[in-house]
């Protein structure tokens, strides 16, 4: 009897310790990976390798894990499956082998990947140029201080200080800070005339939190923002019918390539100007900010409407869209499929503007093609080239034959890449390189016939 008793107390006792062991694995704060393109928040156990693929970065050469105390290990590429990763009573543990038992970092805290595409990091812009980008990888290796170590697997380090960044090289008395979220603020210079950007602003706490973080240092920045987009389009419906074009994809770089190579004559004669973007430079959330004239963040779901000013007025408004709405709206939308049809989208786009542009007082049109074939072919192709002579010949038909006001703009522009799984050049579009953030726009008003 003794026996049975001292056994389902063994039992109780042993469930109890696994049952806290799962309670503080499970609330444990995930580890923070620092990639190419935005932070990722892992938890979970697992070999190194097999750690890393979760990141979604491709090509990853070598990284840098710290612990809670700055201890630091930088670890090459041909040791990632001697190591593994695990959690122990809430307390990530770095492990020789794939079993716990023979730790070699504890409380780990954070993870730097050195990839190919080093693209997380801050970007200091002038005008339309890129000045210099500070590689968040690469930052953080300056800081470490060397530890001898004889082991043949990894080199050990600490790091001395507080990562943080000094930019001397500034031309101007104050700059604009771009940040994850979209938001901008301007900056004075330091009386010494330097900016001194710290931890705090250049890495996220982790990937729930809602410190804004710094992406873009910008000094004499294009005077147009995307900001502006929406209260121009309201305002010109107070007087005239008006207009909006929306290329995707064409960025401010991208179109002077195209400029110099001879592809923009289809285009009219217009002053086409540099417009910085909101950040991140993708679709959904500058084409938010075109329709409200507001950020589109957590706390702004996408049911939210577009043009929602426009609800209850007499004028008559149509969206033409490609084959999905993007955001609901009080305005009509037509949606457009490439199927049974050999014409492009954008031609398809283009003809269905043509038909009901004399029915409505607002037309806003949404061109796809630059953007889809820059994704493919890569911003930079022939094939982006000719995708641009023929958007030029649909915006001259246009402004042509529309009588009001009418406004050309873009989304973002975009980068190429090398495309590993296909073996091809690409095009993507999420950084603070000017490339991405920067796109056009054009007043055409005073182009068209009806002036």
């Amino acid at each position: 009897m003794k026996k049975i008793i001292y056994l389902v107390i063994y039992s109780l006792v042993l469930f109890v310790i696994l049952f806290i062991f799962a309670c503080l694995s499970n609330s444990s704060s995930p580890i923070n990976v620092y990639g190419s393109k935005d932070l990722i928040a892992i938890n979970r156990n697992g070999l190194l390798t097999d750690f890393l693929e979760q990141s979604g970065d491709k090509h990853i050469e070598s990284v840098i894990i710290e612990n809670k105390n700055k201890d630091c290990l930088l670890i090459s590429q041909e040791h990632f499956a001697q190591f593994s990763i695990s959690n122990v009573l809430g307390k990530w543990v770095l492990n020789k082998g794939d079993k716990a038992g023979n730790s070699i970092l504890k409380e780990i805290t954070r993870i730097f990947l050195n990839t190919s595409s080093k693209d997380f990091g801050l970007y200091h812009l002038n005008h339309v140029q890129q000045k210099k980008f500070y590689c968040s990888y690469e930052l953080i290796k300056s800081h470490i201080t060397r530890v001898d170590s004889d082991s043949p697997y990894y080199e050990r380090g600490i790091i001395k200080d507080s990562l943080q960044v000094y930019i001397s090289d500034v031309e101007e008395e104050s700059v604009l800070y771009v940040f994850n979220n979209g938001e901008e603020e301007y900056f004075e210079l330091s009386d010494n005339g330097y900016l001194r950007i710290g931890e705090k602003l250049l890495f996220p706490k982790d990937s729930n939190s809602n410190r804004k973080i710094l992406k873009a240092v910008w000094e004499n920045q294009p005077a147009l923002s995307a900001h502006i987009i929406h209260d121009l389009l309201m305002e010109s419906l107070e007087n005239k019918p008006t207009m909006a074009i929306f290329i995707d994809g064409l960025g401010y770089e991208l179109w002077d390539y195209a400029l110099e190579n001879g592809y923009t004559n289809t285009f009219p004669q217009m002053d086409l100007k540099p417009m910085r973007v909101i950040y991140p430079p993708r679709t959904i959330y500058n084409y938010y900010m075109f329709g409200t004239g507001e950020l589109l963040t957590n706390t702004n779901p996408l049911n939210r409407e577009i043009f929602p000013l426009l609800k209850n007025s007499v004028i008559q408004g149509l969206i033409i869209e490609a084959k999905m709405q993007m955001f609901s709206s009080p305005l009509e939308q037509k949606l457009h499929h490439t199927l049974n049809t050999s014409d492009s989208m954008d031609e398809l786009i283009f003809k269905s503007t043509m038909k009901y542009m004399n029915d409505y007082d607002f037309i806003f049109v949404h061109f796809h093609d630059i953007d889809n074939n820059g994704h493919y072919f890569g911003p930079y192709s022939n094939e982006v080239m000719k995708t641009i002579l023929q958007t030029g010949y649909y915006v001259s038909e246009l402004s042509n034959k529309w009588t009001g006001n009418i406004f050309l703009f873009s989304d973002h522009g975009m980068h190429e890449y090398y495309d590993s799984i296909n073996n091809k050049i690409a095009g993507t579009h999420y950084t603070a390189k000017v490339e991405d953030i920067v796109g056009i726009f054009a007043n055409l008003s005073n182009l068209n016939k009806g002036d």
